[in-house]
């Protein structure tokens, strides 16, 4: 389904390959772009850091603790404990 917050239908589209980030609070408040753009900006780079930490062999504690966490997320608890 195409009609969440992020919209991942087209991640695998040989055209397309794109992931829609669709904006929360439609507005003309500059300020609130700019915080929409790092929220989105942050998103991403947080995915590319648990795709590349994925493949290495070797990891510190951090990294290891960053990618347990990413990985408890994926799993089927409540939305409460995934907050925390």
């Amino acid at each position: 389904n195409r009609y969440f917050g992020v919209n991942f239908v087209n991640v695998f589209d040989v055209n397309k390959n794109t992931v829609e980030f669709r904006i929360p609070n439609g507005t003309l408040n500059p300020d609130l772009w700019i915080e929409n753009i790092n929220l989105f900006g942050g998103i991403v780079a947080v995915s590319q850091e648990l795709a590349k930490l994925q493949e290495l062999p070797n990891l510190t504690p951090e990294q290891e603790r960053k990618v347990e966490i990413f990985d408890k997320l994926k799993t089927n608890i409540s939305e409460k404990e995934k907050l925390k």
